[in-house]
C-alpha cells in the first residue's frame, strides 16, 4: 500500500507543478487556449517527473530558480510583446535588471511577489514529498518526454527552431521553447563554418547603373512575386502601375528558383554577399540565420554592404517598419555597420498609426523622406525592408483600396501590393535625381505565386539598357548589388 501512496503523492505533486506551468504560460500570453493549456500541463508533468533522479535539495533549488525565471519573464512582458529568448535572458540579464530598477512599478506588482511566494511553497512541498519519492520513477517520465520532443523538434517541425516566436511559447510553454532554441543553436553552430567558407565568393560582374550615383537604395519588398508585375485586373486596371513603369524603364529580371523562406534570410544573404544553399531554404523548417548565428562569428570574416559603402564615402542607413527583435535582426544590423538603424520600435513616437505588422510602408516612406530632409547627406546608401504586403495581406489603414469588399487572400494581396506600389512611387519620385534603386521580393508565396520573384534595377538619371539575360539566379542578383557599391565613384 505504501508503494501506491508514494506514487500517488508524487503524481499529485507533479500535476501541481504542471498546472502551474500552464497557468503562467497562458497568463503571460493571451488569450488562453484550453487545448494548449492541457498540452503545457502534460509537458510540465513529464519535465518535472524526468528530474526526480536529482537529490532533494537540488530539486528544490531548481524550483526556486524557475520561480525567479518566471518573475523575470513577467517583468519582460510588462514592457515587451514578443517572447523572451533564452539568449537574451543569458546575455543581457544585468541590462534588464538595471532597466527594471528604473521603473517604480516593477517590484510593486503583486503577481510578481505571488510567483516568488509560490516558488517557496513549491520548495517546501518538494522537501516533504521527496521523502516518499523513488528516483526510478524519473525514467518513466523522461522517455515519453524525449520521444515527444524528438517528434516536435525534428520530425514534425511544428515548432520553429527558435524561441523568439510568441506563438510557440504560448502553445508549448517557455521550457519547451528554450530547449528547442538550444537544440537549434547547437545545430547551427556546426553550420557557421560552412557559411564562413562561402563568404567573399560572389562572381565578378559589371555594375548595371552609373557608378557616379550618389544615392543607392536597396529595397526588399515583402512577398513581391514575379507574376504580379504587369498583371491587370479584369477591368483592365494595373495592380502595380509604378513598378510596371520601373520595369519598363530599367532592367527587369526574374529570379528563378527563389525558395519561400523567412525574409530575414534574404537580407542576411544580400548584406553579406553569400549564397545560402537550398537545403537551408526550407519553408517547413523556417530556419532563420539571424537567430542562430552570433554576429561575432560571422562579420569579422567579410565586408558587408554597409561596410563597403562606408569605405566608399556613403552614409549608411537601414530601415524596417517592424520590430528589431523579430528574427533577431537588430544586433546583426548593428554588426553589419549601418550608421542609422530604424525599426518600428524607433517609430513609436512619430505619430503613425499601428498596423497588424508594425507601421505601414506609407509611414515608413514618410519617415525616410523626413530623415533625408532633416539630415541630408552628400552620398547615402540605404537598405529598406517593407512589411505592408505581409500575409495575410490585411491593412487596417488603407484609404484607397484597389478592390472593395475583398473575399479572398488573393484579393487582399492585390490591395496590399498596390498600397506598397503607391508608397514606392512617392519615395522614388521624391528621391534625389542621382539615385539608383535595386528592388526585389524577399520570397514568393504559397498563397499567391511560387518559385520566383522580380528584380528591378532603376536609375533616375540614366535609362538602363534592357536586362540580358532576363532570368538570373539569386547569386547574380546579389553580385549586381555589391558590384554597384564596389564600383562607386564619388569624386
Amino acid at each position: 500500500m505504501s508503494k501506491y501512496k508514494n506514487f500517488l503523492l508524487t503524481l499529485i505533486f507533479l500535476l501541481f507543478l504542471g498546472i502551474q506551468d500552464a497557468v503562467f504560460g497562458q497568463f503571460i500570453f493571451h488569450p488562453a487556449d484550453p487545448f494548449f493549456f492541457l498540452m503545457i500541463s502534460v509537458l510540465g508533468i513529464l519535465f518535472w517527473g524526468s528530474l526526480l533522479f536529482l537529490p532533494r535539495l537540488v530539486y528544490a533549488a531548481v524550483l526556486i530558480i524557475q520561480s525567479l525565471l518566471l518573475g523575470i519573464v513577467l517583468i519582460w512582458h510588462k514592457y515587451f510583446k514578443d517572447a523572451m529568448p533564452l539568449e537574451v535572458l543569458w546575455q543581457r540579464f544585468s541590462v534588464g535588471l538595471d532597466f527594471a530598477k528604473k521603473s517604480t512599478e516593477t517590484f510593486n506588482d503583486p503577481v510578481l511577489w505571488g510567483i516568488l511566494a509560490l516558488g517557496i511553497c513549491n520548495m517546501l512541498i518538494c522537501l516533504i514529498v521527496f521523502k516518499y519519492t523513488r528516483k526510478k520513477y524519473s525514467l518513466a517520465y523522461a522517455l515519453p518526454l524525449l520521444i515527444f520532443y524528438y517528434f516536435l523538434f525534428y520530425v514534425s517541425q511544428i515548432l520553429r527552431p527558435i524561441a523568439f516566436d510568441e506563438n510557440a511559447c504560448k502553445y508549448f510553454g517557455y521550457k519547451t521553447c528554450w530547449l528547442h532554441e538550444l537544440s537549434g543553436k547547437f545545430k547551427y553552430e556546426q553550420e557557421t563554418g560552412k557559411i564562413v567558407e562561402s563568404l567573399n565568393r560572389l562572381p565578378k560582374i559589371n555594375p548595371a547603373a552609373p557608378t557616379d550615383s550618389r544615392h543607392i537604395y536597396v529595397i526588399q519588398i515583402e512577398t513581391l512575386v514575379y507574376d504580379i508585375i504587369n498583371k491587370k485586373l479584369a477591368d483592365g486596371r494595373e495592380i502595380t502601375p509604378f513598378l510596371n513603369k520601373l520595369a519598363q524603364n530599367g532592367q527587369f529580371y526574374r529570379i528563378k528558383n527563389f525558395k519561400h523562406t523567412a525574409s530575414a534570410n534574404t537580407d542576411f544573404a544580400v548584406n553579406l554577399g553569400v549564397h545560402i544553399s537550398e537545403r537551408f531554404m526550407n519553408y517547413s523548417a523556417f530556419s532563420v540565420f539571424y537567430e542562430h548565428l552570433l554576429p561575432e562569428d560571422i562579420y569579422p570574416h567579410t565586408r558587408t554592404l554597409a561596410q563597403k559603402a562606408k569605405d566608399k564615402g556613403f552614409y549608411t542607413s537601414f530601415y524596417h517598419n517592424y520590430m528589431g527583435s523579430f528574427f533577431n535582426r537588430r544586433p546583426h544590423t548593428v554588426a553589419q555597420g549601418y550608421d542609422r538603424i530604424i525599426f518600428s520600435d524607433d517609430m513609436e513616437d512619430c505619430g503613425y498609426q499601428k498596423e497588424i505588422w508594425g507601421y505601414s510602408d506609407k509611414d515608413l516612406v514618410d519617415l525616410i523622406l523626413k530623415k533625408q530632409k532633416q539630415e541630408p547627406h552628400n552620398a547615402e546608401f540605404a537598405y529598406i525592408i517593407t512589411v505592408s504586403s505581409h500575409a495575410d495581406f490585411i491593412l487596417l489603414h488603407n484609404p484607397s483600396p484597389l478592390l472593395a469588399d475583398t473575399q479572398t487572400p488573393l484579393e487582399n494581396y492585390y490591395n496590399a501590393i498596390n498600397f506598397v506600389d503607391n508608397a514606392l512611387k512617392k519615395f522614388i519620385t521624391q528621391s534625389p535625381e542621382d539615385s539608383v534603386f535595386f528592388i526585389f521580393g524577399d520570397h514568393d508565396s504559397s498563397q499567391i505565386s511560387t518559385n520566383s520573384v522580380p528584380f528591378i534595377i532603376y536609375s533616375k538619371q540614366t535609362k538602363l539598357s534592357p536586362a540580358s539575360p532576363r532570368e538570373i539566379d539569386n547569386v547574380t542578383m546579389i553580385a549586381l548589388i555589391h558590384a554597384q557599391i564596389e564600383a562607386a565613384r564619388l569624386e
